[in-house]
């Protein structure tokens, strides 16, 4: 190497002021070349990029579209009828989870939040390495299985080391009429007055 280096520096000490010029051009041409190249490659993947993403969200918006016209069409909701005790979440997706042969993640505790005239009971699931196919199965079991069950939120992304299989996030969360524990238990207190 230190060879060709030497027989490098003795050829450009024997080429005249010219030349060397001419040499300093053609290489930083050479290298305005490859940055542009490199430019436009990059920009062409992103552009390329964009129109992939511009044709997710049209097929999304698409699909929020024929849901919802399909849930106006079967009727408002309103005949579903929300029980005293809600559903047991980690119950109904064992089930379902078993069935599809999935690995079981761990049920956190549910978070109760007051909605209207309700209490929604909802926790966040996190399954990893699954097929598309099987994720599809999976939502659609939980979403069909029971009116009172649905996924509020979604995050699919690439599995990091096989980017076949997908990582899923989800909220899966149900209803339930809120008990009056706090008018029992003031209830109680006055009888133990009296």
């Amino acid at each position: 190497m230190a060879v060709n280096l030497g027989g490098a520096q003795d050829r450009w000490d024997r080429m005249n002021s010219r030349e060397q010029r001419l040499v300093l051009a053609l290489g930083i041409t050479l290298i305005i070349c490859i940055v542009y190249a490199l430019v436009s490659k990059i920009q062409s993947g992103m552009t390329d990029l964009e129109k992939s993403n511009a044709k997710a969200r049209k097929a999304l918006q698409s699909l929020a579209v024929y849901r919802n016209a399909k849930a106006r069409a079967a009727g408002t909701g309103s005949d579903i009828k929300i029980p005293d005790k809600a559903i047991e979440l980690d119950s109904y997706l064992e089930n379902i989870i078993s069935d599809l042969e999935l690995t079981s993640p761990t049920y956190p505790a549910l978070k109760a939040v007051r909605v209207g005239a309700y209490e929604e009971l909802s926790f966040d699931i996190e399954l990893k390495g699954l097929s598309i196919e099987s994720m599809t199965q999976l939502l659609e079991k939980v979403e069909k299985g029971s009116k009172l069950v649905v996924v509020k939120e979604l995050s699919i992304d690439r599995n990091f080391r096989d980017k076949e299989k997908l990582d899923l996030e989800f909220t899966v969360a149900t209803f339930k009429t809120p008990t009056a524990e706090k008018d029992e238990t003031s209830d109680d207190k006055e009888g133990e007055d009296s």
